[in-house]
């Protein structure tokens, strides 16, 4: 079995390195891009997704919350209607 090495050097990022401010897909890496500019742009896109996903959540949660809410037995519901609720 041969066994190839894909590990990468380590590398330095400068001490002018932030994340990118870029948006959308003007975060694809291209062709060019520096190895600090393509972690820049990936952090940007991790940060984003994030963010989403934080949002997304926190929404997920507040329908659980409002779904909690409704009621589950009929002895809890209010016969409005004047159905009958027991055979005559």
């Amino acid at each position: 079995m041969s066994y190839v090495d894909n590990s990468l050097p380590d590398l330095e990022l400068s001490s002018n390195y932030s994340t990118s401010d870029l948006e959308n897909e003007d975060l694809q890496l291209a062709e060019g891009d520096s190895y600090e500019e393509a972690f820049s742009k990936l952090e940007k896109a991790i940060l984003d997704n994030e963010e989403t996903i934080a949002a997304s959540l926190n929404d997920l949660n507040t329908r659980k919350i409002e779904i909690d809410d409704i009621p589950t037995k009929t002895s809890q519901l209010t016969n409005d209607s004047g159905f009958l609720t027991s055979h005559q």
